[in-house]
């Protein structure tokens, strides 16, 4: 079971781990984001399940190309129980978030397109 928040002006800094990792029992961060621009985050922390610990930020800020872009950070710490191979768990969880970005992906783009489609639409009915 996972506790999600989303945090419209990023997560606050008093949240987040000093060292980057998330180790230290706060979320860990994000490594490649942008300074001095919008960022909106969703954190979740494991409130229930199979890890000691497991907590991380998704955070998406404004890409490079502007309203064309989005860049799109993630973050994980995960603390597995003393019985669990790490091995097992390590490609299992970067095949889930490899699958987790290509949803994300496609729906963002299908959106783009449908949103550019609406424009033109309204567009041509203004004559």
């Amino acid at each position: 079971t996972l506790e999600c928040t989303e945090f419209l002006e990023g997560v606050p800094e008093s949240f987040c781990s000093a060292s980057g990792s998330g180790a230290d029992g706060l979320l860990p961060t994000p490594r490649f984001s942008r300074s001095n621009v919008e960022t909106r985050d969703i954190t979740f922390v494991q409130t229930g399940g199979d890890f000691e610990a497991f907590r991380g930020v998704w955070r998406v800020q404004p890409g490079a190309r502007g309203s064309d872009s989005t860049l799109l950070n993630y973050a994980l710490f995960v603390q597995p129980q003393a019985w669990l191979p790490v091995r097992l768990i390590q490609s299992r969880i970067t095949g889930e978030v490899s699958r987790n970005l290509d949803a994300v992906r496609v729906y963002s783009e299908e959106l783009a397109l449908a949103r550019k489609a609406g424009s033109a639409i309204d567009s041509s009915n203004q004559r």
